[in-house]
């Protein structure tokens, strides 16, 4: 995950857990995360397993995909049709569905 996308993930965190009107500290108790990784991943500088990102959607109440509705790629990104492979000693790349290998 780039930092801009962290650091929007995270804003769209702080966001929807102030509209719960949830604190920091008692939102990181329902979900099981401390307080300070919470703040941390609000603020973009951590970056999250998929199981965190899970925890605290639910504890949000809201699904993965609403969770990164309007969380964006870095600009220029086209990422349809590519995914990341990365093998030990290899160069990174993006395999595409053709089969096509190009340096990142």
């Amino acid at each position: 995950m780039t930092v801009e996308t962290r650091i929007a993930l995270g804003k769209k965190i702080k966001k929807l857990r102030k509209a719960s009107k949830l604190s920091q500290k008692k939102f990181s108790l329902m979900v099981s995360i401390e307080r300070g990784y919470l703040s941390k991943i609000e603020k973009g500088k951590r970056n999250a397993t998929i199981d965190i990102i899970e925890k605290i959607a639910g504890g949000l109440d809201v699904s993965l995909s609403e969770l990164f509705k309007d969380v964006d790629a870095p600009p220029g990104a086209d990422l349809s049709g590519a995914t990341n492979i990365p093998r030990r000693g290899d160069q990174p790349g993006i395999l595409y569905s053709s089969g096509k290998i190009e340096p990142k």
